[in-house]
């Protein structure tokens, strides 16, 4: 006993009468001995005056004889009468409670398990529940002979999960020991948050799914179609909240208390591959492959949203999980933000931009746009519906343009402004306006609500209807730049002969913009920006944004083109739409950002309590998606692959090359265009022969 008194620097040390129940308690308690003379049991009030807490442990070591253990529940009972404060009582108690608990060995006495199951009543007894595997004791046998059983366990009044909601048993590992440490962590006052309403998919797979559906559905509901349909919905989620935590209660820890008999089988198996064995482990693995599909399918839906991102919450969102303490200064500052993020301050009037922009919707379109729509129609809207979901050398210039907050800053005048001057009829912008003008936000903290405020620009991310929006608002911008060509006094960027005349291209909100270093070129383009942000609402962030130059420019060249533009510049490669842009031989460094995102999410993961079941299903996620992009675009090289530890990446680049060289045979584009001008110069494109070293 002394040795653990040094090792664990806790001074109070107090033993039970038969020396077998050891209690170390901190200086800083308190500690009234309450029952000390039982062999199976020992009772201590604590009493924190720091914290001004009182509550009562009793470290329980039970006998293995039935008959013994009744002095035990009687003596529980009896000091359960008296007990006012939180108690909590736990230990190895040598019996189980239900038969889900044991693994191997004959059935259960009931007659033993009805004995506890008296004893945890009459004291008013809550089970604390538990983490990490069902079974805490093992008796190190295998074969027939292997037994698991659960007969370790923390219990308490009711009083213990208001006192400390955050409290959590945690069973360790059966090191130096056939029986689990059990680890029990609380917090004071930790708060409880209300869970947002998540649909998983895997839902769908369960044979009374469809039953709750139907149920819930068709009760009858008073009121417009439209309120009906939305009480409909209200009440789905609540009813499938219910029906998911009794259908699935205890589902992961099920797949844990699985893998971990698995693992028993196997060893039993590898240490005696006897026929028997082998139908135990094949029994076993029946059982365990639908219960990890279920698994993995949770885990691709989970790794395909994006609150999974990163291996880790996603920086980027204002939710502060890891803060257990909230202050109302902190809720009311994001409100504040975001208040001010959302409300537009000066109403753009000035729309000159807007005479780059000709009508391109006539009468029988927008017709068409504003009839009510027929059933199939919504049907086929609503079921297309995703499931899952929540670029010279010396003398030119390019220049990426990083736009500030894109979709929250939009003005909602200069948006009808714009479906006005394309054509669209007042009916169909009024229906425009009703969608994008009635956004109504309240700021998440630790999962909990503060302020509700309305907003007077922006548009939703998230929307379905926000990329058409967008695009036809951005179309401003483009078809802007696109007429300075006509401007004699403009000198664009350097293409080939018949090329069609490029100077930017734009993907949503990701802008880059091709150009000659001449100066008056660069005052147009800039004119032209300035224009379109006072039009729109929407502005460059010129700290984020960059200027590209060849590394042989002069440096008076970069300084002249940072001082018109007030862009810095930066080195190459471009990173565009996540991938490296680049005029010298490839480096490892280019690709560098995206080996070290794949990286840190398969790091991420690693250190998670996941199955390997659930690695492998996030690993061949990441595999299969993040690079799609990249491999569509450009010819990755092989150091990528071994960076990445893939081996698939040139098969994959292959195939995709493969498409893209149908489309540019097939389908005409800006791009299929360029292309042919640039390398094909009005020849087929068959007899073109391949130049050593080029990746086209």
């Amino acid at each position: 006993m002394e040795s653990y008194i040094r090792r664990l620097g806790l001074e109070t040390v107090i033993a039970n009468v038969s020396g077998k129940i050891w209690a170390f308690v901190d200086e800083e308690y308190e500690t009234t001995i309450l029952i000390i003379d039982n062999v199976q049991q020992l009772t201590l009030k604590l009493f924190n005056w720091d914290l001004d807490i009182e509550l009562v442990v009793t470290l329980v070591y039970a006998k293995c004889d039935r008959t013994e253990r009744i002095e035990l529940w009687d003596s529980l009972s009896y000091l359960a009468s008296d007990i006012t404060t939180p108690w909590l009582f736990g230990g190895d108690f040598n019996v189980i409670v239900d038969e889900e608990e044991k693994y191997g060995e004959l059935p259960v006495s009931i007659a033993e398990v009805e004995d506890f199951r008296h004893c945890i009543q009459i004291c008013n007894l809550t089970d604390l529940g538990y983490k990490g595997s069902i079974y805490t004791w093992w008796n190190g046998r295998g074969g027939d002979d292997c037994v698991f059983k659960r007969l370790d366990r923390c219990l308490g009044f009711f009083e213990w999960q208001e006192l400390y909601p955050g409290l959590e048993v945690s069973h360790l590992i059966k090191n130096g020991s056939d029986h689990s440490h059990m680890l029990l962590a609380f917090k004071k006052e930790v708060q409880q948050y209300k869970k947002s309403f998540k649909f998983l998919n895997f839902w769908t797979k369960h044979e009374s799914f469809m039953d709750v559906v139907k149920e819930n559905w068709n009760t009858e509901v008073e009121g417009i179609s439209f309120w009906r349909f939305n009480l409909k919905m209200k009440n789905m989620r609540k009813m499938l909240s219910t029906w998911s935590r009794s259908t699935y209660r205890g589902f992961f820890q099920k797949v844990t208390n699985m893998e971990e008999v698995i693992r028993a089988q196997e060893a039993m198996f590898e240490e005696n591959p006897s026929f028997v064995n082998k139908e135990k482990l094949n029994k076993v693995n029946t059982e365990y492959t639908p219960v990890l599909a279920i698994e993995e399918e949770y885990w691709k839906q989970k790794a395909g949203m994006s609150w999974f991102q990163d291996g880790t919450r996603t920086p980027n969102s204002f939710m502060l999980k890891s803060m257990l303490e909230i202050d109302q200064e902190i809720a009311e500052e994001a409100v504040r933000f975001y208040l001010d993020q959302f409300h537009e301050t000066a109403i753009p009037t000035e729309f000159d931009i807007l005479q780059h922009v000709d009508p391109s919707i006539n009468a029988k379109q927008d017709q068409m746009l504003v009839a009510m729509p027929i059933i199939q129609e919504v049907k086929d809207v609503v079921f297309g519906l995703n499931p899952t979901s929540a670029g010279g050398p010396d003398g030119y210039t390019v220049m990426k343009l990083d736009m500030t907050k894109a979709y929250d800053k939009l003005s909602w005048g200069f948006l009808t402004s714009v479906l006005r001057k394309i054509g669209f009829g007042e009916n169909f912008i009024v229906h425009i306006w009703e969608l994008v003008a009635n956004n109504w936000y309240s700021v998440l903290i630790n999962g909990q609500p503060h302020g509700f405020f309305h907003s007077t620009r922006g548009v939703k991310q998230g929307d379905p209807l926000l990329p058409t929006l967008f695009i036809i608002v951005a179309e401003v911008l483009s078809r802007a730049l696109n007429s300075l060509h006509q401007n004699q006094g403009f000198c664009g960027f350097g293409m080939p002969k018949w090329s069609p005349r490029i100077n930017h291209l734009c993907y949503a909100d990701d802008t880059i913009i091709f150009a000659s270093a001449c100066e008056i070129s660069l005052k147009m383009i800039m004119e032209v920006l300035a224009d379109y942000e006072k039009a729109s609402g929407q502005l460059i962030n010129k700290a984020k944004s960059a200027v590209y130059l060849h590394d042989r420019v002069d440096e008076i060249e970069f300084q002249r083109v940072e001082r018109i533009t007030s862009i810095g510049r930066q080195a190459f490669p471009i990173i565009y739409i996540g991938c490296p842009i680049y005029y010298s031989r490839a480096k490892m460094a280019f690709y560098s950002a995206l080996i070290t995102r794949i990286r840190g999410k398969l790091q991420g993961w690693k250190g998670k309590l996941l199955s390997f079941g659930v690695r492998a299903v996030l690993f061949k996620h990441v595999r299969q998606t993040m690079p799609m992009h990249l491999l569509s675009a450009i010819y990755t090289p092989s150091f990528v692959e071994n960076g990445l530890g893939f081996r698939s990446l040139n098969d994959m680049s292959l195939a995709l090359f493969a498409k893209l060289w149908w489309n540019f045979r097939t389908k005409p584009s800006l791009w299929n265009a360029f292309m042919g001008n640039k390398y094909l110069k009005k020849n087929n494109s068959i007899l073109v022969p391949w130049k050593q070293g080029s990746l086209v």
